[in-house]
């Protein structure tokens, strides 16, 4: 049996919860016991993204995704965003994945961010 810890940063406070879904967060880890060892897989969010902070998607079979986009979607109340990429322009958008053995640190992430959006 496989069992997940899912921990999002927001500005106030760690929320640990089973399921997450469209909340916005500068960071976000999914830590699992997979045959009686532990992992932790991080993302984080870099604040030049458009739509930072990005919205996170968990849930505990493991589905753990990061979007940039859709904010009304998640929260109603939110302005329209509007992204418009012109032909042969690009953009880009900076996330990291950091995998980890065992639980991350205390404090380990908030300086990982810190470091990655510098």
């Amino acid at each position: 049996k496989t069992a997940y810890e899912i921990v999002s940063r927001d500005w106030s406070s760690d929320v640990c919860s089973s399921d997450l879904w469209g909340k916005r967060a500068d960071w976000m880890t999914l830590t699992a016991t997979v045959g009686g060892g532990t992992i932790t897989v991080a993302m984080l969010d870099h604040k030049r993204n458009f739509g930072y902070p990005a919205h996170w998607h968990a849930r505990t079979y493991g589905l753990f995704s990061v979007n940039n986009f859709g904010s009304k979607v998640y929260v109603t109340s939110d302005p329209e965003q509007r992204f418009e990429l012109m032909p042969e322009k690009s953009v880009e958008f900076r996330h990291r994945i950091l995998i980890f053995s065992g639980k991350m640190p205390e404090g380990f992430m908030q300086e990982q961010f810190k470091n990655f959006n510098h």
